[in-house]
């Protein structure tokens, strides 16, 4: 399932489900769920919770027996799927090859580092170039969004705290 972030006609933060014939709004499927503010906060986070993909299917459903037609999601304004989240956690050099463009050597641990919750944008948002940059770079992650709190997890246990994933265009400035 695919959840959508984007502004409604009054700029309000909604998230509705794209399905491959469009897009099932938040109005079309908040009739169907029960308990969720779909009112204020980061769109994506009110929907994910204890059962979310369970509910929201059975949302989906209802929506779609009720008659909902989806619209095209290209009329709406996409928004983050995850507004300033607690923590960006990335690691840097995971893949061999990777390190290898860089001349680098294969970290023995995760190379982790941070990046500030304020640098994250839309689909289709302008990314900003620093003045006195040269090496701007752009690469393809997938993310990881933790849906509950998490310590010390086994690896057992670890795919139970993945509450979705997103994808990121990670940019760096090389030169700095």
């Amino acid at each position: 399932m695919r959840l959508y972030a984007y502004a409604d006609k009054f700029g309000r933060a909604r998230t509705g489900v794209l399905e491959d014939d469009g897009l099932l709004t938040a109005k079309q499927l908040s009739r169907h769920l029960k308990g969720l503010d779909w009112t204020s906060g980061c769109p994506c986070c009110q929907v994910i919770g204890t059962g979310w993909r369970r509910d929201m299917t059975r949302a989906v459903k209802a929506a779609r027996e009720a008659g909902a037609k989806p619209s095209d999601p290209a009329k709406r304004h996409p928004l983050p799927a995850v507004w300033l989240p607690e923590k960006i956690v990335c690691i840097g050099l995971n893949y061999a090859e990777h390190a290898a463009e860089g001349g680098r050597a294969v970290p023995q641990r995760p190379l982790m580092f941070a990046k500030f919750a304020n640098t994250i944008i839309a689909d289709g948002e302008s990314i900003v170039r620093p003045p006195g940059t040269d090496k701007l770079d752009l690469e393809v992650e997938l993310g990881v969004v933790i849906g509950k709190r998490a310590r010390r997890v086994t690896p057992e246990a670890a795919m139970d705290c993945v509450a979705g994933y997103v994808v990121v265009n990670d940019v760096s400035a090389r030169d700095w």
